[in-house]
């Protein structure tokens, strides 16, 4: 999955304007995105950067991992189907 799939999306499923998914994509660029520490670095960015409360930062989160996790799941399944 490339950064565009990507935030398209998380627009998709979080029904934010794309400026904020582009946020939150650069948010996760710049931090590790296993384990815990991580975890609260991104959490914490996302309160600073988009003004918004622990629950719904660490929603965000839950559904940007949710994404890439499903995204490196099929690349696992199907891993030559981009190359049709």
């Amino acid at each position: 999955m490339n950064k565009k799939e990507f935030i398209n999306k998380l627009i998709e499923v979080t029904k934010l304007d794309e400026e904020k998914c582009i946020k939150i994509n650069e948010i996760l660029e710049n931090h590790m995105i296993i384990g815990q520490k991580g975890k609260e670095q991104i959490i914490e960015e996302l309160k600073n950067k988009l003004s918004l409360d622990d629950e719904k930062a660490n929603n965000i989160y839950n559904t940007c991992m949710d994404i890439v996790g499903k995204g490196i799941k099929d690349k696992l399944i199907h891993p030559f189907k981009d190359l049709d």
